[in-house]
């Protein structure tokens, strides 16, 4: 992009560092949560995991307003996007490491992970819960700014 000369808006690149800090909070969990097999970290992936496929999801609307707009053209989109897409992809492995962390420390969903990710997303679960909203929140203000 640089060599064509072509940018991301303002508006753009402040998402796309509040994206990045919450990328890195996912990673510095999931990194205490593989080298050190430290369950309350791994226990924490997932709810983030969550708030970025909203973050994403968010900023692809924002991104399409954009180009509406005519403050981005086609180029800048479709990089924009493909960064998202990694974003997401990244945050997909981190919730991979989180989730088979906990499955070597609790037996009984070792077999059922599957499950145990479904209970998680269907809102039974209070610390699941509880780290998501408060992530949404964090992060979702830090977008406003």
């Amino acid at each position: 992009m640089k060599e064509n000369g072509n940018e991301f808006s303002k508006n753009a690149l402040s998402e796309l560092l509040v994206l990045r800090e919450l990328l890195d909070r996912i990673l510095d969990y999931t990194n205490e949560a593989f080298r050190k097999q430290n369950l309350m970290a791994a226990r924490h992936i997932e709810p983030l995991e969550e708030v970025v496929d909203d973050m994403v999801n968010a900023l692809k609307e924002n991104h399409i307003e954009r180009l509406r707009g005519g403050e981005c053209g086609v180029v800048n989109g479709t990089e924009f996007f493909n960064l998202l897409s990694e974003a997401e992809r990244i945050s997909d492995v981190c919730s991979n490491v989180g989730v088979a962390t906990v499955a070597r420390a609790t037996p009984e969903i070792k077999h059922q992970v599957h499950d145990y990710v479904t209970m998680l997303h269907s809102g039974r679960d209070e610390e699941f819960n509880r780290d998501y909203q408060e992530a949404h929140d964090r992060y979702f203000r830090l977008l406003e700014n």
